[in-house]
């Protein structure tokens, strides 16, 4: 019971005392004022409501005390009272459970619309927090056959801490596939610490078609601060979350479709394009450089013509393969048709820019497919402003010193 039940509780109680013996109400204010133990059952509960109903009454029958007559209506009024009290708490709860479903209801809407795993956790934390009235929520999604937090909030643990499946309580959730409910954490032996001076926690695997995806986490500074409800609550949003789980992955993969070549995994030419051209935007606005280099794989038709287009689609996979991993991740790389390649190298000067095709020519001067085929290409370089201050003027001249660093029987030009 909290502290405050009992403090206005007993207030109230001590109120009546004042209103019988000093003020000497009349009796029918002072039964009146028995109905004010429901507005604190409004407020709080009903256990606060008999602390203050059950005081009230030692008053009101010591200042009144029943004659034979008059037992059976004293009896009646009592259990009238307990009764509306009873009702008046049942009515509230009843209230607060359609709120909450409200709350379900609107918080599928709002999911449903997410479209990375980011932002469906982000409102899934908001539904439970700001909706549900969960102080301490955690969100974990799998990954790589583990659990990684995505949100943990005044956790000990950051973002991006792993779990293993069947480890702690949460990963027991996940590897069992079952809501698992801990009362006190000091009596389990797999806790793993999350909130500072946790003493409860409840954990609900976000489960879809039979497999768990994710995890729900909640935890309370109380013991046995949830209960059966609770976990009926929490079980129904999972599922709705494991809905939209779903739908986040179809939109990424249908977006990922759309911009990727589907044999290499690059980005496709469309892609590209677009990408340049709000790059070069950018840096019309801002200042700066970046430069292109344009790929052409050598030899590439007799490859096909001799060896099958199987082994030409492996000799682009290996190629794709081994330039990206020389380039940074604010680089970008794509296929732009056939046996020719695109990449942008983001803030790069040409220095920078022929350093880096000089490491990608070392890298293929020993590249072979595992029977031996060579993968050789030449290399155009242009940079931003100086030669061209339009996509296609940039693309142009790469593809000029490309087709020139193969006449001359190199990689590349030094320009």
């Amino acid at each position: 019971m909290k502290l405050a039940e009992v403090f206005w509780g007993i207030v109230l109680a001590l109120l009546y005392f004042v209103l019988v013996f000093y003020i000497k109400a009349p009796l029918i204010i002072q039964i009146l004022f028995f109905l004010l133990p429901l507005l604190l059952a409004i407020k709080y509960s009903i256990r606060a409501s008999f602390i203050s109903f059950i005081l009230m009454t030692i008053i009101f029958l010591h200042k009144n005390p029943p004659s034979r007559a008059l037992i059976p209506y004293y009896v009646s009024g009592i259990i009238f009272i307990i009764l509306l009290l009873i009702l008046g708490d049942f009515l509230i709860r009843l209230r607060e459970d359609e709120k909450k479903i409200e709350a379900l209801y609107e918080g599928a809407q709002i999911i449903s619309t997410a479209r990375s795993l980011e932002e469906l956790t982000e409102r899934t934390v908001s539904i439970l927090k700001e909706s549900l009235g969960y102080a301490f929520v955690g969100i974990a999604w799998i990954k790589s056959k583990g659990l990684e937090l995505y949100y943990g909030e005044n956790y000990i643990v950051e973002k991006g801490f792993k779990i293993e499946l069947g480890e702690g309580i949460t990963g027991t959730a996940v590897k069992e596939r079952k809501t698992i409910l801990v009362n006190d954490v000091k009596k389990a032996p797999n806790y793993i610490p999350g909130l500072p001076d946790a003493k409860s926690e409840l954990a609900a695997p976000i489960i879809l078609r039979g497999k768990a995806v994710g995890v729900i986490n909640l935890e309370s500074q109380k013991k046995s601060a949830f209960s059966e409800k609770d976990i009926r609550l929490i079980e129904s949003l999972a599922k709705m979350v494991a809905v939209a789980w779903e739908n986040v992955n179809l939109y990424e993969k249908l977006l990922n479709e759309s911009i990727s070549d589907p044999l290499t995994g690059l980005y496709n030419r469309r892609y590209i394009l677009r990408r340049l051209k709000e790059e070069m935007e950018r840096r019309k606005r801002y200042g700066g450089n970046f430069a292109v280099i344009m790929f052409d794989l050598e030899n590439f038709k007799n490859i096909n013509d001799t060896y099958g287009h199987e082994k030409g689609d492996e000799v682009l996979k290996l190629f794709a393969e081994n330039v990206k991993d020389k380039l940074r991740k604010s680089d970008l790389f794509a296929r732009y048709g056939g046996d020719e390649f695109l990449a942008v190298l983001m803030e790069t000067k040409k220095e920078r820019a022929l350093a880096v095709a000089k490491r990608i020519a070392s890298s293929l001067e020993n590249l072979k497919t595992p029977d031996g085929i060579k993968v050789k290409a030449n290399m155009g370089i242009a940079v931003y402003p100086d030669d061209g201050k339009t996509p296609q003027e940039l693309i142009n001249k790469s593809d000029e010193r490309m087709y020139k660093a193969k006449k001359e029987g190199k990689p590349f030009l030094d320009f």
